[in-house]
């Protein structure tokens, strides 16, 4: 029997985000391999020791980024654990996927008479409030002091999305890229509403309503800047 907890892109995408070196690297290998693996052959391509693959597999399958089967054992004893990844390993096909469905949304804002950027920002908060539900703890909280402030929290899920989120000066982020961008254009305004709206919902949810923020919206010429406002450290 198949076990996977993985059953969104938002907790997916935060899920990558909050790996630490060596869950990234084993993730890496799994999706390289691109066939299920038992911990008796991670652990030969790795290096590890069993136990030490063993508890990396087990965040992995925690958090929904790896999958594991029951086989049957090649000796006596009971069944062994074959384990593959349960996302691709390039994420750009299903960005791509999902800047065509945001392209069609913001038409449909435009033709449809509505106040389009008012429209947008509520779409974008929406799905803020979607995400932060989504992502649960690997949002919301964690144990390292320094990635515990919305700020960081922030720019690890955006960098997570394909925005090359950087820490800025002060209480900001640069976003360097933008999945939303095309042919060296930047991205639909109405894009940016949804994203501007998004980052104060989820600013709402990871500081108790006591953290703003502004998106200044620049791409291409040089980054986008999200400031925030009332962050202590």
């Amino acid at each position: 029997m198949k076990e996977r907890n993985e059953d969104s892109f938002s907790a997916m995408t935060v899920g990558m985000a909050s790996l630490t070196p060596k869950q990234r690297s084993m993730l890496l290998v799994l999706s390289d391999l691109g066939e299920p693996a038992t911990i008796n052959v991670l652990t030969k391509i790795t290096g590890l020791h069993a136990n030490s693959v063993r508890e990396t597999l087990s965040v992995l399958v925690d958090s929904g980024l790896v999958c594991r089967t029951r086989v049957p054992s090649e000796s006596r004893g009971r069944p062994a654990w074959e384990y593959e990844t349960s996302v691709p390993a390039d994420l750009s096909v299903i960005v791509s996927e999902f800047s065509g469905f945001v392209d069609a949304v913001c038409s449909y804002l435009e033709m449809s008479g509505a106040p389009a950027t008012a429209e947008a920002e509520h779409i974008g908060e929406l799905w803020g409030q979607r995400v932060f539900v989504d992502a649960g703890e690997d949002l919301q909280g964690s144990d390292d002091e320094e990635a515990e402030h919305p700020l960081a929290r922030l720019r690890i899920l955006f960098s997570s999305l394909g925005f090359g989120a950087v820490a800025g000066e002060e209480e900001r982020i640069d976003l360097t890229l933008c999945p939303f961008a095309r042919d060296g254009a930047g991205p639909n305004r109405l894009t940016c509403a949804m994203h501007k709206g998004m980052i104060s919902s989820l600013l709402t949810g990871l500081s108790d309503h006591k953290v703003t923020a502004d998106l200044e919206v620049n791409l291409p010429e040089r980054p986008c800047v999200v400031t925030l406002t009332g962050a202590d450290h």
